[in-house]
């Protein structure tokens, strides 16, 4: 069965993984395909990345693309470097993953924020 990120690069391209990136970079400068708990890849304007998934313990998978994009959009605004970007965007979906529920608690965003040092 193919994860959610993959399922929807697999929907646009009819390609997995490493292709699908490829064929979705024809269409954009930034381009990311999430792999579930090996992480993600992506092309960042020409530099091809790969990104290590935050390992714990996975209750709920709701939201997590989401708040993937959303971590990986604020390290693209905010000119963080590439590696970082990619983990704050794992880091996020990483502790989203492991509560119940699509939203992290005021707590949860400190921590993350604290050791993202943002």
């Amino acid at each position: 069965m193919l994860q959610s990120g993959k399922r929807e690069a697999f929907a646009f391209t009819g390609k997995h993984e490493r292709e699908a990136l490829d064929e979705l970079s024809k269409y954009c400068e930034i381009a990311a395909v999430k792999l579930g708990s090996r992480g993600s890849i992506a092309n960042i304007r020409g530099e091809i990345v790969e990104f290590s998934a935050y390992k714990t313990n996975c209750i709920d998978t709701n939201g997590a693309g989401d708040i993937y994009a959303a971590g990986f959009l604020y390290g693209l605004i905010h000119n963080m470097p590439t590696q970082e970007i990619g983990k704050l965007a794992s880091r996020l979906s990483g502790e989203l993953v492991a509560t119940i529920g699509a939203k992290l608690s005021d707590e949860q965003w400190e921590k993350c924020l604290q050791e993202m040092r943002l």
